[in-house]
């Protein structure tokens, strides 16, 4: 069995391909109805304190802890643990 050498050329194009990208700018007039929502919003609770005040962040206290009795109390953890939250 002889050995038989091949040898072969192979052109390779080699080119650079720019691209770019224009802005243009442009005004647009649009028209069109605009929607409009009204919201009531209605005190709950105790509107004002006794001595006729705004209630306070701590005038709440009773209201926050019911909300975790009712939420949060069979979890385990104690009040304390979400009284800053």
């Amino acid at each position: 069995m002889a050995n038989t050498a091949s040898a072969a050329k192979e052109a390779r194009v080699v080119e650079e391909v720019v691209v770019s990208q224009g802005v243009t700018e442009h005004t647009e007039t649009v028209q069109d109805t605009v929607r409009r929502t009204d919201v009531e919003v209605e005190q709950l609770g105790k509107g004002a304190t006794a001595a006729g005040r705004p209630r306070a962040f701590e005038d709440y206290g009773t209201d926050f802890r019911q909300h975790y009795t009712t939420h949060f109390g069979s979890t385990g953890d104690a009040w304390d643990t979400y009284e800053p939250a």
